[in-house]
């Protein structure tokens, strides 16, 4: 089995860790894992990380995405969608599409987000959704979070259609929440589609259907972990750093081309596979193996 990642498009009322399994009875037996749950409710852009490449997961869960939302203005759950419970329902006022875009406006940039009780984030090792539905709910503390850009796809009181690049992290059902709130209104999220993670594209994804027939021929779409990693700088490691890594020695700055001394890179062979990334040690003068495959 080769090491790599497989994009799928997860389809609604099934759980990231179901399409795993899925997709593992399909292809064979292998360690394979996820880059980035979604919740069951959502659909699109899942990537899966398989055998070495797991180790890459939490690199890649740090990448940026992008979703397709819908609001429900008017409407308040517990777990800010609509699979929650509904807490309240009120009037939504009457704004126009101008009054729309510049109450979104306003959560462009860096922001202050606080997570929802139901999610996976965990609380003394238990996630907060378990504690939630035990009737012991936890709110966390704000935390930063950073939206690129939110660009209104349809305006029809009481549904919201947006298109929301962000960082990893982000929860848009507490942006959902938070518009409603704006608006003074309330809001929940009732649909949402996650259309890239990193480098990965929802036009890239397989379906599960496509896999399912295809079997263990789906192993041929399989794509090389580097895929993922378009921005990280790569070099060709020479005698010395290839013995560097085989033994997990220690890499210096000396051992990189000065152009290429950056905070993270790459390391191929000369056939181009992937043999290790590096990140920049904080005395500046070594990098330490995130990963190393040799």
């Amino acid at each position: 089995m080769q090491d790599g990642i497989l994009v799928i498009d997860k389809p609604q009322d099934m759980s990231s860790a179901a399409a795993v399994t899925i997709v593992k009875r399909a292809i064979g037996p292998c360690k394979i894992g996820h880059a980035g749950t979604l919740d069951p409710m959502a659909t699109g852009v899942l990537v899966l990380v398989i055998g070495k490449a797991t180790r890459l997961s939490g690199l890649l869960m740090a990448g940026r995405k992008r979703y397709e939302a819908r609001v429900t203005l008017g409407m308040e759950t517990d777990t800010l969608d609509v699979t929650g419970r509904l807490l309240r329902k009120s009037p939504v006022p009457a704004v126009d599409r101008e009054g729309i875009l510049s109450l979104l406006e306003r959560f462009i940039g860096e922001i202050d987000q606080v997570p929802p009780m139901f999610s996976a984030l965990k609380q003394d090792g238990k996630p907060l959704y378990r504690l939630a539905r035990n009737g012991t709910p936890i709110q966390k503390p704000a935390r930063k979070v950073r939206i690129d850009s939110i660009r209104l796809i349809r305006w029809e009181s009481p549904e919201l259609d947006i298109d929301i690049a962000c960082s990893s992290g982000t929860y848009i059902r507490s942006l959902a929440a938070d518009i409603g709130s704006a608006l003074g209104c309330g809001g929940t999220l009732s649909a949402l589609r996650r259309t890239q993670s990193g480098g990965c594209r929802i036009e890239q994804a397989l379906s599960l259907e496509e896999i399912r027939r295809a079997g263990v021929g789906a192993r041929e779409f399989i794509r090389p972990p580097l895929d993922l990693l378009p921005d990280v700088p790569r070099i060709v490691a020479d005698n010395a750093l290839t013995n560097k890594l085989r033994y997990g020695k220690m890499v210096s700055t000396d051992d990189v081309p000065a152009a290429l001394s950056v905070s993270r890179l790459a390391v191929t062979d000369r056939s181009g596979r992937l043999m290790a990334i590096l990140e920049r040690d904080r005395n500046e003068r070594r990098y330490r193996y995130l990963c190393n495959w040799t």
